[in-house]
């Protein structure tokens, strides 16, 4: 009973190539056919446009600040002249004002002048004039009081010295 055993293996390496490449749309990629067994080198460039788009980048950020800045600027300039023009607005206004009170003022110390003198004659024809008499004649009464009481102070005090 003994045996023998035996086996094999077979080994099948299958290796296709086709010289055909089918590329459907734009044809805008790399595309390499029928190099079975060669070494490919390829350089990849973008032409410098990464480094270009941070250049303009770069660029527009710088512009967009100059023109916020000038902005800023302009509108700092506009706010100063228009406070100043206020300003200027406000004292003459204040001027006009003073001139104003000043006159009316006066107009009010006329008025009050003729109220007073209108008065004074409604007074006068009311009593028949008697009023301005009557204010003349405690003019005369209250200096002749003053007159008097001064020639007694004169006599006393001339008795008093003898």
């Amino acid at each position: 009973m003994g045996g023998s055993s035996s086996s094999s293996a077979a080994k099948n390496y299958n290796t296709n190539v086709s010289g055909q490449n089918a590329i459907q749309g734009d044809n805008l990629g790399v595309a390499i056919s029928g190099v079975n067994g060669s070494t490919i080198n390829a350089t990849v460039t973008d032409h410098n446009a990464v480094n270009r788009s941070f250049d303009l980048a770069d660029n527009s950020m710088s512009k967009s600040f100059e023109f916020a800045e000038e902005s800023l600027n302009a509108v700092t300039e506009a706010q100063q002249d228009a406070m100043q023009a206020q300003a200027v607005q406000s004292s003459e206004s204040m001027q006009m004002l003073q001139g104003l009170a000043g006159n009316q003022a006066e107009q009010n110390a006329k008025s009050i002048k003729a109220l007073k003198e209108l008065a004074q004659k409604k007074r006068d024809q009311e009593s028949g004039g008697n009023e301005s008499a009557q204010q003349t004649f405690v003019w005369i009464v209250a200096l002749s009081v003053v007159g008097m009481s001064a020639v007694t102070f004169m006599a006393v005090r001339s008795i008093n010295n003898v």
